[in-house]
C-alpha cells in the first residue's frame, strides 16, 4: 500500500511514513481509481440515505 500511494501521488517514502497521518493517507487512497481486469472503471459505490441504514442495522 504505501508503495502504490508513493507512485501515485510522488512522495517519498519519508513523507509517506513520518510527515503524513495515517488517517490521511488511507483518505487519499480511497481517491486512487480502481480498475477491474478488463481495465473498465469499477462502478462508484452509491450513497445510502440514513433510513437505509437503520433498515440494515435493525433500527
Amino acid at each position: 500500500m504505501i508503495g502504490g500511494i508513493a507512485k501515485y501521488f510522488r512522495f517519498s517514502f519519508q513523507a509517506i511514513l513520518w510527515e503524513i497521518s495515517w488517517a490521511n493517507l488511507l483518505m487519499l487512497s480511497a481517491t486512487i481509481p480502481k480498475y477491474d481486469e478488463e481495465g473498465n472503471p469499477d462502478t462508484p459505490v452509491k450513497d445510502i440515505e440514513g433510513s437505509e441504514l437503520a433498515a440494515f442495522l435493525g433500527m
